[in-house]
């Protein structure tokens, strides 16, 4: 559960106190009193310094200093013309509004946090949204291929969850059409007999197909691969033309979640385009019924109109198949020439997890498993959207220049 100290100018004393920091009886200067807290903060691997209103522009210059050495400044309010701002919600309870510096990433504003405040401490933790899977699930669809579902949607988030979260995660390739994730990981040609979905029945073990990550390691080119992973079968293979039924993937995540050692933080399903009689199938016997549960779907898109327009088919189908809250499904606009408008962060009524835009830097972080931190946009739109899956926060990426480890997957860990 992170952890911020909460300031604001009139009870800067009285907050010194409540943290023990020794204050004379002439009290203490602003800069100082800025200092202290910094160093608290850095001492305790606080996740934050909340500024709360009303603000003075001494405290928040002083404070602002800091911002880009190593703990994050939190500001509730509209805070015109501080640099370098991005909207990080907190819950409404708190003002709803803070601007983050120094970090260019914002989360979702997920409702109804818990606050638990001891001294000038305040603890936030966002509980996940009402579901009977123990493991989150979270399925990535879309109705046209190229825009991003398995990269952005299904690897990068697996990525990022590893990363930023600490979490075990399990990817499900259920593109049983294609199976491009075997291609995205870059196997090497040897890694053609790995078992499948298809080496799965109901009466044997799901963890016989679950090839894990030092395994891939072993497999991949790339530096890194931080996730295991249960494969469709290979492109071509007798397996893949005869297709795995979906009630096999629908068993196999069943007894996943029912497993009492909870082996997984957070199950990742890249699926098929919705747009063929077996996709129909797979979304009525698979998809549908763990949406019913509680899984969530995000769907990508990008510029093109059948990018969008077949993606948001996809997500009224799966809305009104599962009746399913309008909590549980979002979109992400990848590969974006410009910004699009949304009314209230959201399109068509859908929630907008962020907006990716196109950029050689984007494309060398996906083709090299990188950090998703090393773009802003992708950094902030994965932390948006696990944000309201997991319901916490990230830890959030190492400033440039603060001597601590950067890279993957040693970075640090979300404190709980």
């Amino acid at each position: 559960m992170p952890e911020f100290v909460v300031v604001n100018s009139p009870s800067l004393q009285t907050e010194l106190l409540k943290l023990r920091i020794p204050v004379a009886d002439s009290g203490m200067d602003t800069q100082t009193a800025t200092q202290q807290i910094y160093k608290l903060a850095l001492a305790r691997d606080l996740a934050g310094i909340i500024i709360a209103p009303p603000l003075s522009l001494e405290l928040v210059g002083w404070f602002s200093a800091y911002a880009d050495q190593g703990v994050p400044i939190l500001m509730l309010g509209d805070q015109g013309g501080v640099s370098r701002a991005q909207v990080l919600p907190l819950p409404s309870s708190l003002k709803a509004l803070v601007n983050t510096m120094g970090y260019g990433a914002f989360l979702s504003d997920v409702p109804d946090f818990g606050i638990d405040v001891h001294g000038a401490i305040v603890r936030l933790e966002a509980p996940r949204q009402s579901s009977a899977l123990p493991i989150p699930v979270l399925f990535s669809i879309s109705g046209k291929g190229g825009v991003g579902k398995t990269t952005i949607g299904a690897i990068q988030v697996a990525n990022f969850a590893h990363a930023y979260y600490g979490s075990r995660v399990l990817l499900i390739d259920g593109n049983a059409g294609q199976g491009d994730v075997r291609r995205y990981l870059k196997l090497h040609w040897n890694a053609s007999d790995l078992p499948d979905i298809t080496h799965y029945t109901g009466g044997g073990s799901w963890r016989d197909i679950v090839i894990n990550s030092q395994r891939l390691q072993e497999l991949s080119s790339l530096v890194h691969v931080p996730f295991d992973i249960i494969f469709a079968p290979a492109h071509g293979t007798a397996q893949e033309i005869q297709a795995p039924p979906a009630q096999d993937y629908l068993t196999l995540v069943q007894a996943i979640e029912a497993d009492p050692e909870r082996p997984y933080d957070l199950l990742v399903i890249d699926t098929q385009i919705v747009e063929t009689n077996y996709t129909g199938l797979m979304v009525r016997s698979f998809v549908v019924p763990l949406l019913q549960s509680g899984a969530f779907a995000v769907g990508v898109f990008d510029n093109s109109t059948p990018g969008y327009n077949n993606t948001k088919q996809a997500i009224q189908i799966l809305a009104s198949s599962s009746r399913a809250g309008g909590e549980h499904f979002a979109f992400i606009a990848n590969k974006l020439d410009g910004p699009i408008q949304t009314i209230n962060d959201s399109i068509d009524g859908v929630w907008l997890a962020g907006q990716i835009p196109k950029s050689s830097q984007i494309e060398q972080i996906i083709s090299e498993m990188g950090d998703p931190a090393n773009s802003p946009e992708l950094y902030s739109t994965i932390a948006r959207l696990l944000n309201r899956v997991l319901g916490a926060m990230p830890a959030p990426p190492e400033p440039a220049g603060s001597g601590k480890k950067k890279g993957l997957p040693f970075l640090r860990r979300r404190k709980t």
